[in-house]
């Protein structure tokens, strides 16, 4: 049977790897495509779109390697979700659910593109951001599991 273009690559590179990075990247689960290491990179992946940290992608993968997820899925599904077009929406989206939940009204302002405005703004916003943020990543997480663990089903 013919091996195809990606396998190959991925053979042909790995040789030319450290030791370590060879056996991570032959790691049983880590290449795994089954439902339940799809379900929980989504999952992982979904969280993290959510979570306003940098190197969210670099926690993605130690996550999705800890939980024996699928870290390329995770990591590029977090790149598909959160991406420098889709951020601020996301984030604005996240600002308003925790609003929401705190039961408290929007914070008037006028956009500013200065570190001053950025960190007076974030002092006073950041506690319904980041609770928006939390609450709306395990939302989609939960929802993405959810979701893609029925698509396995429904693909039998």
């Amino acid at each position: 049977m013919k091996s195809s273009f990606f396998t190959r690559w991925f053979h042909h590179h790995l040789e030319k790897q450290p030791e370590y990075i060879k056996k991570l990247l032959t790691h049983s689960t880590v290449l795994r495509r089954d439902k339940e290491s799809v379900a929980r990179s989504m999952a992982i992946a979904l969280f993290f779109s959510c979570i306003p940290i940098p190197f969210h992608s670099v926690l993605a993968i130690i996550l999705a390697i800890f939980f024996a997820a699928n870290p390329l899925i995770a990591f590029t599904v977090l790149w598909i979700v959160n991406n420098p077009l889709t951020m601020a929406p996301i984030y604005y989206f996240c600002y308003r659910v925790g609003l929401w939940i705190l039961q408290v009204p929007a914070h008037p302002f006028e956009f500013e593109q200065s570190w001053q405005w950025l960190v007076h703004e974030l002092e006073i916003i950041w506690e319904p951001f980041l609770l928006g943020c939390v609450a709306t990543g395990l939302i989609i997480a939960i929802a993405g599991y959810i979701i893609t663990r029925l698509c396995y089903q429904l693909k039998k």
